[in-house]
């Protein structure tokens, strides 16, 4: 997490946002929400199981969408001069 919040501070928020959307990824993970269910399903788990409560499950909805969007724009961005699709 000490990279997010470098990447935040050093106000590079597509890489922080893509750090959260892993280290979330991760969380779900250790909680034993299944691996192979949807982000925002992972996210209403999290909801359900009373991990969060409905506003961070808002917020965490954002950090998801923007985490997401993120990522891809730098795939489709870079990716492709590095071989990647």
């Amino acid at each position: 997490m000490s990279e997010v919040y470098e990447a935040a501070e050093g106000r590079s928020y597509i890489l922080a946002s893509i750090g959260l959307r892993t280290a979330l990824d991760r969380l779900t993970e250790m909680l034993g929400i299944g691996n192979s269910l949807s982000f925002e399903k992972k996210v209403q788990a999290l909801l359900d199981g009373g991990w969060v409560g409905e506003t961070e499950k808002m917020t965490l909805d954002v950090v998801a969408d923007a985490g997401s969007a993120n990522a891809l724009s730098v795939v489709r961005t870079f990716g492709a001069t590095r071989g990647v699709d």
